[in-house]
């Protein structure tokens, strides 16, 4: 009996792993990131993708914005805390460029029921926002054009050697990822 029940439970993380896109990463892997650096998201299903706009390009109320100004909103009140054992409800990457111009993975964040992390470190959301940005997201996913995520799949972190000259702090990149998304919306 005892054997029947550890391998169905074995049978049953390998069935709940598959379905999660993309996979964790591992938390000795996740270096701080700079915000103000982000030059997409992306926004992952089941085993496909869609892109949101550019957060500093289109203000608000672009998709890509929206979604972003709540973001920012929680990643200053991020603790170091493990994920909760509950699958996230939403999977983004944020994108961004190095300095000879090549696509890297900037950051992957995690939004659950209401909670935001960022694999290493958790910030409970207020449920009223947390839902607005489930809405926003889930909408988005509906209506945008999807892609194969076997090219997400090759995605890698920046080298410290290749970050961008204007590369900030974590802490002082989110202010300044707000101030310039203040300004593009005052124009």
């Amino acid at each position: 009996m005892y054997r029947i029940n550890v391998l169905f439970l074995v049978i049953l993380m390998v069935c709940s792993s598959a379905n999660a896109s993309p996979s964790p990463i591992r938390e000795t892997n996740i270096p701080d990131y700079d915000y103000s650096q982000t030059r997409s998201i992306v926004l992952y299903g089941e085993d496909d993708y869609v892109y949101l706009s550019n957060p500093f390009e289109h203000a608000a109320p672009s998709m890509g914005a929206r979604v972003y100004e709540i973001v920012l909103l929680y990643i200053p009140h991020l603790q170091p805390l493990a994920m909760p054992p509950d699958q996230p409800t939403h999977v983004l990457d944020l994108m961004m460029k190095d300095s000879v111009g090549r696509w890297r993975l900037g950051q992957r964040l995690y939004l659950g029921n209401p909670w935001l992390s960022d694999g290493k470190s958790i910030a409970l959301m207020k449920p009223a926002e947390y839902q607005q940005l489930n809405e926003l997201l889930t909408k988005r996913y509906q209506v945008g054009t999807r892609y194969e995520i076997d090219h997400t799949k090759t995605l890698k972190r920046i080298k410290k050697s290749l970050r961008p000259d204007d590369w900030l702090t974590q802490d002082k990149s989110v202010y300044e990822a707000v101030r310039r998304m203040s300004v593009r919306e005052d124009l």
